[in-house]
């Protein structure tokens, strides 16, 4: 076993070794900083190799000991600038330039600036914050918003929202950074964007740009109607369905005559078997717009669930007045009949009106059900069984054999 003091002994020899080691890894890493800033700023005074200055720069940023560096954080800045008056010159002089580069680097002037105020305003031992950079970067950033609000609209009518987005959040952003704490925001303009971000995020599926910016656009009751159709969709991809319903709601009670609201609650509605609901909706719209298709055709369905059956086939034949190339309003009467028809025939004994009122009843029902199957021939198994038994009790011995074999096949 070795001694306890040999061990110790031991030990302390290493340790100035150990000491050394560790000074000179700083020597080499702040000699390795030194190098590539010096190798930066003679780029960027060339005005060459400014995609390298630049990305230089980002690696000792992500080295979380450079991070506090500002003489990094400035060159990375003069690398983003300098080639931001480069292209700003070739626009000026109408030569060839890449205006997508241009937008892009003035976004990355946002960012790189934005991020370094948040370290220059650290708090220092005594706990307050004093910037030093702000108020220059602030005055020199502040008239490029315009280029951030352009550069989403550039990039919205290429349709690619991704990249609009960075530029519209961006510009949002804006208002709230430290950095230009103190200047004044063009509220109508500030709205827009959110609004634009929103409808990025509603091409891009993404729920998160929705919800993030949706209180913001709805402040202007211009796109409100559409910020709330999209403010639904982003309940929808969550599968929260208690938020979509209330979403749709507060569209339709906002704007009634918006058929988007109608026709999604419509449908929220009949999957949950609501139909008094969708009753009540569809009177609240047709008392605005009594000439409403959409809405009567609604009405006659929730009708029909409802077992109004005479109400139900009074709204169909008013629908078929106005539009004979529906299937809904033919399907919703013969069904009307055809539950009408089922009662009569579950009783066991039946009385001679009953019998003679049985009858009216299948010839009633049958055009209906004929114009259904010819206007939705794939829908057979709404008329299909229905057509069957009227054919059968009417003696159409001929329809009868037809739709017979029809539905043997299925």
């Amino acid at each position: 076993m070795i001694p306890r003091k040999l061990i110790l002994f031991l030990l302390l020899l290493a340790l100035p070794c150990c000491v050394l080691t560790a000074q000179t890894d700083r020597k080499a890493w702040k000699k390795n900083v030194r190098h590539q800033l010096s190798a930066a700023r003679t780029n960027i005074k060339n005005g060459t190799n400014l995609d390298d200055a630049e990305q230089s720069m980002r690696t000792l940023l992500l080295d979380s000991a450079n991070i506090d560096n500002e003489k990094i954080w400035l060159t990375l800045f003069d690398a983003l600038k300098k080639r931001h008056d480069q292209l700003n010159e070739n626009l000026y002089l109408k030569q060839q330039s890449d205006t997508a580069q241009f937008l892009s680097n003035t976004l990355h002037l946002f960012g790189v600036l934005e991020s370094m105020d948040s370290i220059d305003a650290r708090p220092d031992a005594d706990g307050v914050s004093r910037p030093h950079f702000r108020a220059k970067h602030a005055a020199y950033l502040f008239p490029y918003r315009k280029n951030l609000y352009g550069g989403g609209g550039y990039f919205l009518n290429k349709k690619d929202y991704a990249a609009a987005y960075e530029f519209f959040d961006s510009f949002a952003d804006c208002s709230v950074q430290p950095l230009f704490s103190g200047y004044d925001f063009d509220e109508r303009q500030l709205y827009e964007a959110a609004f634009r971000a929103v409808y990025c995020g509603y091409k891009l599926r993404r729920c998160d740009i929705i919800d993030k910016y949706s209180a913001l656009a709805l402040r202007d009751t211009v796109n409100e109607v559409y910020v709330l159709q999209y403010m639904a969709e982003a309940c929808a991809m969550h599968e929260d369905s208690g938020a979509y319903h209330r979403a749709l709601l507060t569209g339709f009670n906002k704007y009634p005559g918006s058929q988007y609201f109608f026709k999604h609650l419509a449908v929220y509605y009949s999957r949950g078997n609501q139909y008094g609901d969708l009753l009540r909706i569809s009177d609240e719209l047709l008392a605005g717009k009594p000439d409403d298709v959409p809405a009567m055709t609604a009405k006659s369905a929730a009708l029909l669930h409802l077992e109004r059956y005479d109400e139900c086939i009074a709204v169909s034949d008013d629908i078929i007045a106005r539009d004979t190339t529906k299937a809904a309003p033919y399907a919703n009467a013969g069904l009307a009949y055809y539950n009408k028809i089922l009662a009569l025939e579950a009783k066991n004994r039946k009385s001679k009106a009953e019998l003679l009122a049985l009858n009216e009843l299948y010839k009633k029902a049958l055009p209906y059900f004929e114009r259904y199957r010819s206007l939705a021939p794939d829908e057979s198994d709404g008329w299909g069984t229905p057509l069957y038994n009227i054919y059968y009790n009417l003696n159409m011995g001929e329809k009868f054999d037809e739709i017979g074999r029809l539905l043997q096949r299925e």
